[in-house]
């Protein structure tokens, strides 16, 4: 919830406050989904705006702001997640603000997606595999982490805003009960490890592939990269083929 500091003069602010009469206005915003390509657009408050206005010392009140930004080590709650690798959170407890989160360092396969009713409103919910395991990567995030409390940390310094992707979407970590949500989807062989951009946890979610693969466990049930691989798509084989391995190894100080 963000204020401005009362533009009128201090004469009027003590007149006004005397007779009970001083009002000022919060943002009342309805809160919106935040977007990505397949998601609905969300405005948010621009983190560069500052209001260089002076606060008169002698109003009688204490003008207390809560944060509903989406910074490196902010609290929220997951209401909806889209996919294997996206999802939606709420930050603040009164009015709260909605993003949308690409999780950081994660490839999860891609499902086809169709608007259903959920409680969290009219959202695109994963209807059947688009690649190989696509749906159950969607079912797996799911259980770990819609409707609760998680912290979002970013590759960003403390209390810095998270970054985002082309498609607007914020690149963060999601963290649920002391541990990765991103990690443990790899682990329930349900993700890749996606080796195409930095993540600081690279070398948690290779471990964590590494292992499900080795246990044929989740989408590596059938046996082989290359047979998991041939249900992707042929840009998720190029750049798993390319690189996956050898960045993963070079992560793990193999």
């Amino acid at each position: 919830m963000s204020f401005r500091t009362p533009t009128v003069p201090v004469s009027v602010v003590l007149i006004a406050a005397g007779f009970g009469l001083l009002s000022f206005a919060c943002d009342g915003n309805d809160p919106q989904t935040g977007h990505s390509d397949l998601a609905d657009v969300t405005e948010v408050d621009d983190p560069g705006v500052v209001d260089t206005a002076p606060l008169d010392t002698a109003l009688p009140f204490e003008i207390v702001q809560e944060n509903r930004d989406l910074r490196n080590g902010v609290k929220a709650r997951v209401g909806h997640v889209t996919d294997g690798d996206t999802l939606q959170v709420w930050v603040g407890t009164s009015a709260p603000k909605s993003y949308t989160i690409r999780m950081l360092g994660l490839a999860a396969p891609e499902c086809n997606k169709d608007y259903r009713q959920t409680p969290d409103g009219s959202r695109l919910v994963c209807t059947a595999d688009d690649e190989y395991y696509g749906l159950a990567s969607y079912e797996v995030m799911k259980a770990l982490v819609e409707n609760k409390q998680v912290t979002i940390t970013c590759d960003v310094g403390t209390n810095q805003w998270c970054e985002t992707d082309p498609f607007d979407r914020y690149l963060a970590y999601i963290g649920i009960d002391g541990k990765d949500a991103g990690v443990e989807s790899a682990r329930a062989g349900a993700a890749f490890s996606y080796t195409d951009f930095q993540s600081s946890k690279r070398a948690d979610i290779c471990r964590a592939e590494y292992d499900a693969r080795d246990a044929d466990r989740g989408m590596w049930v059938l046996g082989s990269v290359s047979q998991v691989l041939a249900g992707m798509h042929p840009n998720t084989r190029g750049w798993y083929n390319a690189h996956h391995d050898n960045r993963c190894n070079q992560a793990l100080g193999l």
